[in-house]
């Protein structure tokens, strides 16, 4: 194959007799090299020879897969740009839009004369299976619409320069014109209106083809045709689509273009099979990555399904999903559940891990109900939820905590808290100091860690910072024997090129001293610039 693909020049006679024993093995992998050869993008003008007479023998073997490989990469070669024609008529200048061909876009290996008589040629050979009512003009055309690409359809005038795909597709359609070379709208025609009115529709129509519209559904490269095919399945085998397979409807809903997805999802609505799906298959339903149809997918379910058919391991699954609405619909059956046993309780925290930042408050609310409860409350449990990746769950544990809970009580948890990675869990610390005078287990140390590491943020604004230095001057005075711990985190604060820490800082220092005089010590040694008078009544700087 890599031998015929780089051939050079005119002069084939060495290649002769390989390339006639080669066109006519009849052996899978003969065939398979055919197959690659026909469609390569290194095709040159060496070779034509072989290509014309793979194309004889192909029609001669009735090779259907190949023909259509044929008409694929014929259509392929010719291609028109849009351009206007000027005219004058009775004194008056008037533009008109017209295709023409551009010698630019020429990649063909043959001349234009001749690449228009090949592509026609190819169009023919399935032309004459359809007028013979050939029960494989279905299955061979399937075959060969799999085979245009996005790129055949780049544009309205590429979609009109496909031979083949016209007239299998279109070509009864009533806003198109066909010459004898191209494809054209009519005078009054417009692209927006062209539905699929294929040629010998009849065979489409046929209950055995919705398997292969199926297929080109799942398998075709170029979403024109995938949009054909549905508007096909719609017209002719709706009774087809109520009975659809488990399996296939999974593919289509997880199918990459959102067309067909969307059909997928209207299909959940009425298939027969939807009301027999198993609680697995409708979970795999669920994690569609398609986001265009995730709310049908879950009013689908809503539907069908009875939510005490769903256990609590799957209720969990589905509320730690991603998307917010199936996240919503695995929180919706979860409320409706009791909890009792130990290892009820273990899958409730599994809830920590939910990736839906919208539903995030809601799911750590719930969990925190269910887990904060004395006699049940494991720091293990809990912890999670103040450590999650959403800014939303930890704030949602936060104002699920009462005040004399398990967890709020637990000097272990804020001891983790402590050591939070997350600013706003530090900033929500600061915001419990206010309503008490300390954490349970913290001691100086440790608050200075968390006083030092807010005053130091330099994304977050002030309020959280005057909390803290309003803390911090109230611990010094309370406790003169904290100031060699906490003197550090004041200069931080009046060294801050913030003016309003700075002033807050400078308040704090003063009024620590003015309640214990002998802090003065400490205050000279942290901040020597700062000038305290004699009587400790006042501040300079």
């Amino acid at each position: 194959m890599d031998r015929l693909l780089e051939v050079e020049g005119e002069n084939l006679k060495p290649l002769l007799g390989l390339i006639e024993r080669w066109k006519k093995d009849k052996s899978p992998r003969a065939r398979q090299m055919r197959l690659v050869f026909v469609t390569s993008e290194r095709l040159t003008l060496s070779h034509r020879v072989i290509f014309k007479r793979l194309l004889k023998q192909a029609w001669h073997d009735q090779d259907h897969e190949l023909m259509g490989a044929f008409m694929a990469v014929l259509d392929r070669w010719i291609r028109r740009r849009r351009t206007k024609q000027h005219h004058w008529e009775n004194r008056t200048h008037y533009t008109v839009e017209v295709l023409r061909k551009s010698p630019r876009d020429n990649i063909s290996i043959f001349s234009t004369p001749t690449t228009t008589y090949l592509r026609r040629r190819a169009w023919r050979y399935f032309r004459r299976l359809g007028f013979k009512k050939s029960p494989e003009y279905v299955s061979s055309m399937a075959k060969a619409l799999v085979r245009y690409r996005d790129g055949d359809v780049a544009s309205g005038e590429n979609l009109l320069d496909n031979w083949g795909l016209m007239h299998a597709c279109f070509g009864r359609s009533p806003v198109l014109k066909f010459n004898a070379r191209h494809t054209n709208l009519k005078m009054d025609g417009r692209l927006a209106d062209l539905q699929a009115a294929p040629m010998f529709e009849e065979l489409w129509a046929d209950a055995g083809a919705a398997d292969q519209l199926l297929s080109v559904l799942l398998d075709a490269q170029c979403r024109a045709v995938r949009v054909w095919a549905i508007q096909l399945l719609r017209k002719h085998h709706s009774a087809a689509l109520g009975s659809i397979d488990a399996a296939l409807l999974l593919r289509l809903i997880d199918h990459a273009d959102s067309d067909v997805a969307t059909f997928a999802a209207q299909l959940l609505e009425n298939a027969a099979v939807v009301s027999t799906l198993p609680v697995t298959t409708w979970m795999r339903l669920l994690a569609t990555r398609n986001a265009t149809v995730v709310s049908a997918v879950v009013e689908a379910f809503r539907k069908h399904v009875t939510f005490d058919r769903v256990t609590l391991q799957q209720g969990v699954e589905i509320a730690t999903h991603a998307a917010t609405p199936v996240a919503r619909l695995g929180l919706e059956i979860l409320e409706g559940r009791t909890i009792r046993s130990e290892q009820d309780r273990e899958l409730i925290a599994q809830l920590a891990y939910a990736r839906s930042s919208a539903m995030g408050g809601a799911v750590s609310a719930f969990a925190m109900k269910r887990l904060n409860v004395a006699g049940v409350y494991q720091l293990a449990q809990v912890t999670p939820f103040f450590d999650s990746s959403l800014v939303t769950m930890r704030g949602g544990a936060f104002a699920a905590m009462a005040d004399e809970s398990p967890a709020a009580m637990d000097p272990g948890l804020w001891a983790a808290l402590l050591e939070s990675p997350y600013d706003d869990v530090r900033t929500k610390l600061v915001e419990r100091l206010k309503k008490r005078q300390t954490l349970p287990g913290v001691q100086t140390d440790g608050l200075a860690m968390l006083w030092q590491g807010v005053l130091l943020n330099i994304h977050r604004g002030g309020r959280a910072k005057l909390s803290a230095l309003a803390q911090i001057s109230q611990r010094i005075a309370a406790e003169p024997q904290s100031a060699a711990v906490l003197m550090p985190v004041v200069a931080v604060a009046i060294r801050s090129v913030r003016p309003p820490e700075a002033r807050h800082g400078l308040a704090a220092v003063v009024g620590a001293v003015e309640r214990a005089p002998a802090l003065a010590e400490q205050v000279a040694k942290y901040l020597p610039e700062l000038q305290l008078d004699a009587v400790g009544m006042g501040a300079g700087r």
